[in-house]
Order: C-alpha cells, then structure tokens, then sequence
C-alpha cells in the first residue's frame, strides 16, 4: 500500500470535496449560469444590443486565463483556504457593484475583469488542487464528480425567479450574500499534510519527471520548455473549445435542420445533460488507462460525433450523436487535470493548472466565433462540423506523437501549505 493511500480515506477526504463541489458550482453559477436570465433584462434596463452582454461573457473568458497563473501561484505560496476565502469575498462585492451598474459599459467591465479575476481565486484551480491532494488515487472520477454542473443547472432557474420577483439589481444583491454566507464553510478548507520522508524533487521542482515525484519546474519559462505539457495542453485546448462552441450554436443549428425552438432547445439540453455523464466517466477512464490515452479517445469520439451531426440522421440518431458530443465536452478538462497530475505531480498542479489556463484563453475565447464565423460564411453548420472534427483528430495525433505517457499511479502530496 502506498504512502498516499490513507489520503483517500476518512470523512475529511470527503468533507474536502463537497466544499470543493461547492466552491466550483458557486462560482460557475453565478458567471455562466446566472448571466443567460439577466441577458433579456439588461438589455431593456440600458437599452442595449445582446451582443454588447456577450461580449462580457468574453470578457470574462479572458480575463480568466490572464489571472489563472497568478491564482496557481497564490494557491502554491499562501495556501488553498487563503485563496478562496479572497476570491469569494472580491467575488461578492464585485456582484454588490454589478448590481449599481449605471451603463451597459460598466457591467461588462465589472462583469468581465471583476468577476472573471475573483472567479479564477475559487473556481476549477482550487477545487481541483484540493481533490486531486485529497484523492490522489482517483483525482480523474473526483475531479468528474467535482465537475458536475449542478450551479450551472440550477441558477438560470433562480435567476428567473428571482428577477421576476424583486428585479435583477435585488438579485444580484442576493447573490452577493449567497456567497457571502458560505464563507464559515470555506474556513474549513484545508489541504493533506505532506508527508515526512517527501523527496527533495517534490519540494524544489524539477523538469525531469523520472526523478522521484515527476515535477516541473515552478516558472512559467520552465512549462513552456517542457513538451509534453505545451503539446499537450495545446492539444487538449481544441477538445475542450468544443464545448463552448456546441453550446452557443446548437440551437440555430436545430432551426436549420427545420426542428422548432422547443425541440432545439431540447437537443441543447441533451448535449449539457450528457457532459455530467462525460465528466465522470473520463474521469475514471482517465484513472484506469491513463490520462493521455483517455484524452486521444475523447478526441476521436468527438471527431465521430461532429461528423455525425453533418449527416442526413433520424431524430434518434442525431439525440445520440448529441449525447456522445456531450460526454466528451463534459469528460475533457477532468481528464485534462489528471493528466496534469499523473504527468507532472501535485507539487507543480496548482501552476501548471494557472499556466495552462493562459494557453486555453485564446482557444475558449476564439473557438466558438471561428465555428459561427465558417457557418455564417458558407450558409450551413456542415463544414463548420467538418472542420472541427479535423482539429480534433489532429489534436488525438499531437497526444499520440509528441506526448509520453504517464501510467496512471499514486501521487505525492504538494508542496502547498495545508491552509
């Protein structure tokens, strides 16, 4: 039995989890899930065009990936619970100034920089950090599990509720205190204690990743020189654009294949509904095969599905095709983080997590304009697909060719201080 396999076990694993689970469905929920309800409001209140409000989605993207490094770092120097008691409280004030936006101008600027930076402090990076420490034998099924967009699911709902009832600045001033309320939980955060007989290459970092604990160096310079995580992170970037892309079109993509606005509305519901199922089944295959063979899987599955989608298909056919497009948008960032871990170690995933992100900026800003911008140009979703479905198995290619794989195993505990 390994060292590290007690980490698995005990009720604080678990405890760790659902706050994990929780500090992810927060911030997911009040940024991609709440801002759909607010989008039909906010343009009657400032009388403004919708795109002037999908540009603060963008906005928010982007900012995301700017601020990831320095969240990993932060997460690495001053410890997890530090870090998302900060973001959650910039995060809550940030929602009290949205509410008092006196322009369209600056809720996207609040919406966007704002949120997207204080976002970043207590989304994915620490909610990983913290189950792949406390679960390092099953940081993928964990990580799937942590993934489940149960925030995303239900704050639309609220949202609409809520703004029905009392307005949206009230909501957000709802909102604000929501998160506010969960910080007694997120006191308890905390982090495995590392071991005592830790090798030095866990406590230093170290770009050879057959040394001892497979680490990489804790610069930005360091990652980039390293192959496996620029290739691979490059190549995992494309899979996880698919489902922002998917996401944004697949209702007009219904229209035209001459489905209704209920029906295509439907068929977008399945594709989210089936990520869930993704998010935990890559997750385990990722643990059981290896990360990087479950992401050259992923790829060509999604090649599959997106060149289904182009085909004349029954209804059936195409909701299959749909529920397959789902899993691997779902299953592809638990087992991109566990590729992180199984080729890397916990003693650089927090920054390799944050540094990852600047590489994913651009791919999750740009893939879903690129996708409409083909449709828009040749009049029909088919080459868009058609496309796409290239890139992905391209991207399976560069994991095959230029990336080596890491069985998965047991990992060490960061280097992370356990507050």
């Amino acid at each position: 039995m390994s060292q590290y396999d007690v980490v698995d076990r005990g009720k604080s694993a678990w405890s760790m989890g659902a706050l994990a689970f929780t500090s992810q469905n927060l911030s997911v929920g009040m940024t991609f899930g709440m801002l759909g309800a607010f989008v039909p409001v906010i343009s009657e209140a400032f009388g403004s065009k919708r795109l002037a409000i999908s540009i603060a989605m963008a906005l928010l993207v982007a900012t995301m990936g700017v601020f990831s490094p320095v969240v990993g770092k932060a997460i690495s120097t001053y410890g997890v619970k530090r870090v998302v008691l900060t973001g959650s409280l910039i995060f809550s004030i940030g929602l009290l100034a949205l509410s008092a936006s006196p322009n369209i101008v600056v809720f996207v600027l609040i919406f966007g920089l704002w949120l997207g930076a204080s976002f970043s402090a207590f989304g994915a990076n620490p909610a990983t950090t913290i189950v792949t420490q406390w679960f390092p034998t099953h940081p993928g099924r964990m990580v799937g599990l942590v993934m489940l967009p149960a925030g995303a699911m239900m704050v639309p709902i609220l949202s609409t509720m809520s703004i029905q009832a009392f307005g949206w600045r009230p909501t957000l001033v709802i909102f604000a205190f929501v998160v506010m309320a969960f910080w007694p939980l997120f006191m308890m955060l905390r982090l495995p204690k590392r071991p005592k007989n830790e090798s030095p290459q866990a406590k230093t970092g170290s770009l050879d990743a057959s040394a001892g604990d497979p680490v990489i160096g804790t610069r930005f310079s360091d990652a980039i020189k390293n192959k496996d995580f620029v290739v691979g992170t490059l190549a995992t970037s494309i899979l996880i654009s698919a489902g922002i892309a998917v996401s944004i079109h697949i209702i007009s993509f219904g229209r035209d294949l001459g489905y209704d606005a209920n029906t295509s509305a439907f068929m977008q519901s399945i594709h989210a509904g089936s990520s869930a199922l993704g998010a935990v089944a890559f997750g385990i295959l990722a643990d059981r095969i290896g990360a990087r063979r479950a992401l050259m899987g992923l790829g060509v599955m999604l090649a599959a599905a997106w060149l289904a989608l182009t085909m004349t298909l029954s209804y059936e056919a195409l909701i299959f095709a749909l529920v397959c497009a789902g899993m691997c948008a779902g299953g592809s960032f638990p087992a991109f983080t566990t590729f992180l871990n199984q080729n890397f170690g916990h003693a650089s995933y927090s920054r390799l997590f944050g540094y990852a992100g600047l590489i994913k900026a651009p791919f999750m800003l740009l893939g879903a304009p690129i996708f409409g911008y083909i449709a828009d140009t040749t009049g029909s979703y088919a080459l868009a697909f058609q496309g796409y479905a290239l890139a992905f198995l391209f991207a399976s290619a560069m994991l095959g060719l230029a990336v080596k794989n890491a069985p998965a195993r047991p990992l060490a505990s960061a280097p992370t201080r356990s507050g």
